[in-house]
């Protein structure tokens, strides 16, 4: 266990990794839903940008 959360925060907050997991993420979703308009929303990209946004703001008051 002590290795799998260096490793999860590494892709987590490396822009890289997260991104491509970002891009999997949403194939594998959109291939369980039918042709529509949540198809075509990139849910878990605004999800994963929000957080990112949140991270830094909450991070730039701290400093």
């Amino acid at each position: 266990m002590d290795k799998i959360i260096p490793a999860f925060k590494t892709t987590l907050f490396n822009p890289v990794l997260s991104d491509a997991v970002v891009d999997m993420t949403e194939l594998g979703i959109d291939s369980f839903l039918n042709e529509g308009v949540f198809k075509n929303i990139p849910i878990v990209n605004v999800v994963n940008k929000t957080i990112r946004l949140k991270l830094n703001l909450c991070f730039y008051k701290k400093s």
